[in-house]
């Protein structure tokens, strides 16, 4: 019986030798995935290639229509959804959602837009009232 009670101990041990193992490399793999390496400028070459190939993705017609709009709104502050509003308003829409983010950082840059150093809050429930910027159309 002795004998018998040892094996069982071996086995058991066994098992929890594999079963802390598996439960480490889960570990490793999860940590993997929430807690990337710091590397800002990494994080900002992806952010701006991925706003270059929504907006390739986008029409010049877009593009265009976008700043005709905004022409008739210098002097306002508006966040981009209010800029993404007063083009639904004129029935101008992004084939996708992040064509606005992208779009304003781009106009920021040719000087149709600048930030104002403002935030207020998103209204479309899907933006969860996040903060964004408020910019000064030019």
């Amino acid at each position: 019986m002795d004998q018998q009670h040892w094996l069982f101990d071996d086995e058991a041990d066994d098992e929890q030798r594999k079963n802390a193992e598996r439960i480490r490399k889960l570990n490793e793999q999860r940590k993997a995935k929430q807690v990337p390496p710091d590397d800002l400028s990494e994080g900002r070459r992806l952010r701006d290639e991925g706003m270059e190939q929504v907006l390739e993705n986008e029409g010049d017609d877009w593009k265009e229509d976008v700043i005709r709009v905004l022409s008739g709104l210098r002097g306002q502050h508006l966040s981009g959804e209010g800029i993404r509003r007063a083009c639904a308003e004129v029935g101008v829409y992004a084939h996708h959602p992040n064509c606005w983010g992208g779009f304003c950082n781009g106009l920021v840059i040719k000087g149709v837009l600048r930030k104002t150093g403002g935030y207020t809050q998103m209204t479309a429930p899907t933006s969860h009232g996040r903060e964004t910027k408020v910019y000064l159309v030019l």
